[in-house]
């Protein structure tokens, strides 16, 4: 009995050529376009659609197709009168006297079910009766495919003889019931399409003991062929099949493109030839393939082993191997291979073979480290024996040369990188990366491990105060001698450490002026200073003044201050990579107790109404305002006081022929006064 897995794999060879829109339907086709009419195979899906089938039966509709591609309006015909059903045990009993196949297929759609009595909780009963049907269903579809008596018999085929060439037509095949949701195959055949069964030109053999493999492409021809028949000689002219029914291709992975065939030989040291040809889902037998012929080969594997590897003078090996004479005639001589390594890669060292009686080879290799390995070929020149790797090493104090053109840089995270030319010594295994914080101190290595390329990223801790840091190479030969060092590179750290801030000594009022004075930073890698002042009732600021380490400055007198605003300020040193410290200062109230006379002064007289106008502007806005008054040569008093802020005065108290000066004082909040200002003298 066919196993689950090869009858999953059954159903797909019949379903190669099943386009992307029947993936979705129960029921797939194909076709060929014959000169009695279109012949149709379909095939369900899954066992279920298949039972559904035998029992329902199946409905084949045809519609025709416009050459734009539009339907011909009542164009639909059904071209089976009643469904199609698989033959009556009569009708098999009567077909199995001459098909084989059709004898399998009756058994299976007849015949008794295995486990059918079984318990609703009997979990293995039911995987028994499902593995049972899968089984079935793809042995069923297997013998439609190698008799089309039996597709016939199995209601898997129908020929439209009424089909007219030159036609493109619509199949519509469907299982007549209504009871379950299926959906119909459909295809779309054009009638100029004539298939033609194409021949297999890529079977490929390769011989083994007593064995041979063949091998061949599926990929072209999925859909075309479901099975093949395989065929033997030994003379290159008379073909025998191997079995009786032919080989199906089986896969676990459905997507494979190429067929494998095991067949055992007799005897070897024998030509034996080969070919197949293909069997379509229309039981139609393709044209044979290309025959392919070989001869088994013994199994010679542990046969050829070195014996020995002789170093002689200058650099000169000689390797030694034993091989038995009595089986010398199977092949026609050896290759010798070396490389530097166990893994290779290997290169033969000898263009054509040595001849087989031979058993020595000499090569100067240049390698301290050489492995040698042989191997002994047929007529057809394919490897039937290989030696296991031998190992010859030559004794070598000579170190390799000091890498050269050591460069390297350094991020802002403290990653160093690292390059220098590759060495060019033939035994190089590679390079050894030191480092130092100090040339007065021993450098040590950082690398785990030998490098085998000339570069090297290394990280290193920036958070110190030591800004240098140095790297040397060392290269390593394979026979781990190791070169000089070479000349030491400095890198830079970069620098993420703020400079000392500045000390602010002394912040003051002095008369009209605010007095700075500080230390600079004590850090030797600062660069410039700045100084910024805050105003805080506007909430501004400003860089104000900047000095540089070269001309230094300690201290200041800001006279650019108003009375009654708060000031204070800010140190800041920066070193050469932009890092940054400030000091500041405590905030400073400049009150002087006095402001500034009122400015823009006007005078005016209206003689009309007999009045002289007063126009000034306070500094800042007013709580109070004074007049004072003198009247010709008498003395100035107090004219009038005024609340608010007051910018204008009339006096109406006057009369011709008088000489009048006048004073103004504003008065601010918290009993500031301005000065008095200038005398304002006026002729009515």
């Amino acid at each position: 009995m066919i196993t689950r897995k090869i009858t999953g794999l059954i159903v797909l060879v019949i379903l190669w050529h099943t386009v992307s829109a029947q993936q979705q339907s129960s029921i797939v086709i194909l076709h060929y376009t014959k000169a009695d009419g279109v012949w149709l195979r379909w095939a369900p899906v899954e066992p279920t659609a298949w039972q559904l089938g035998n029992k329902y039966g199946y409905t084949i509709e045809r519609f025709t197709l416009l050459p734009n591609g539009d339907m011909v309006p009542g164009s639909q015909v059904m071209l089976t009168t009643s469904p199609l059903k698989p033959a009556t045990e009569a009708e098999f009993d009567k077909l199995s006297e001459t098909s084989d196949e059709a004898a399998v297929l009756q058994e299976l759609l007849y015949g008794k079910e295995f486990n059918s009595n079984f318990s609703a909780n009997d979990l293995g009963a039911i995987l028994s009766k499902k593995n049972e049907l899968e089984n079935r269903f793809g042995i069923a579809l297997l013998m439609c495919d190698l008799s089309l008596e039996a597709a016939k018999a199995g209601a898997l085929f129908f020929k439209d003889v009424t089909a007219e060439k030159g036609r493109r037509y619509i199949y519509r095949i469907k299982i007549a019931t209504e009871t379950v949701a299926l959906q119909p195959g459909v295809i779309v055949i054009n009638t100029m399409d004539q298939k033609v069964m194409p021949a297999l030109k890529d079977l490929k053999a390769q011989f083994g003991n007593k064995k041979v493999t063949l091998s061949w492409s599926t990929l072209m021809h999925k859909g075309v062929y479901s099975a093949y028949y395989i065929e033997r000689s030994t003379d290159g002219k008379t073909f025998k099949k191997l079995t009786d029914l032919p080989y199906v291709h089986m896969s676990e992975k459905i997507e494979t493109e190429t067929a494998f065939y095991v067949d055992s030989l007799d005897i070897n040291q024998k030509t034996y030839y080969y070919r197949i040809n293909g069997i379509s889902p229309f039981a139609e037998i393709g044209p044979y393939s290309n025959i392919v012929s070989g001869e088994g080969k013994d199994d010679l594997t542990g046969l050829l082993i070195i014996r020995e590897g002789k170093v002689l003078e200058q650099r000169k090996v000689k390797v030694a191997w034993e091989f038995p004479p009595s089986i010398e005639k199977q092949i026609v001589g050896f290759y010798v291979s070396s490389a530097p390594k166990h893994d290779g890669p290997y290169t033969d060292l000898n263009k054509k073979p040595l001849a087989k009686t031979i058993r020595e080879y000499t090569q100067e290799t240049p390698y301290n480290n050489t492995y040698y390995t042989l191997r002994a070929v047929d007529k057809n020149g394919v490897e039937v024996a290989r030696s296991f790797p031998y190992l010859v090493q030559i004794a070598d104090e000579t170190p390799p040369a000091i890498p050269v053109g050591l460069t390297g840089s350094m991020d802002k995270t403290g990653i160093a990188s690292l390059t220098w030319t590759a060495n060019t010594d033939k035994d190089l295994l590679g390079y050894r990366v030191f480092r130092s914080n100090s040339l007065k101190e021993e450098f040590v290595e950082v690398t785990k491990f030998i490098l085998n390329k000339p570069s090297f990223v290394d990280t290193v801790n920036i958070k110190v105060l030591n800004k240098k840091i140095y790297y040397s190479i060392v290269a390593v030969d394979k026979n781990y001698n190791p070169s000089e060092y070479t000349a030491p590179i400095l890198l830079m750290r970069p620098d993420i450490i703020a400079p000392a801030a500045p000390v602010l000594t002394r912040t003051e009022v002095i008369k009209d002026t605010i007095a700075l004075a500080w230390i600079n930073s004590a850090s030797d890698d600062v660069a410039k200073y700045e100084m910024t002042k805050i105003e805080k009732d506007e909430k501004l600021s400003r860089v104000m003044l900047t000095w540089y380490p070269s001309a230094p400055l300690t201290t200041y007198k800001d006279i650019s201050i108003t009375p009654g605003k708060t000031y204070q300020y800010i140190i800041t040193a920066y070193d050469i990579s932009g890092n940054k410290s400030s000091t500041k200062s405590r905030e400073v109230y400049f009150e002087p107790g006095f402001r500034k006379a009122v400015t823009g002064i006007e005078d005016s007289v209206d003689r009309q109404n007999k009045e002289i106008i007063l126009q000034w502007k306070n500094d800042q806005p007013a709580v109070k305002c004074i007049i004072y008054r003198k009247v010709n040569d008498g003395s100035i008093k107090i004219l009038a006081t005024l609340d608010g802020n007051v910018e204008s005065f009339v006096d109406t108290m006057i009369s011709p022929n008088n000489t009048y000066i006048y004073k103004i004082q504003s008065i601010y909040s918290k009993g500031v006064r301005a000065m008095i200002s200038g005398e304002i003298k006026i002729t009515y």
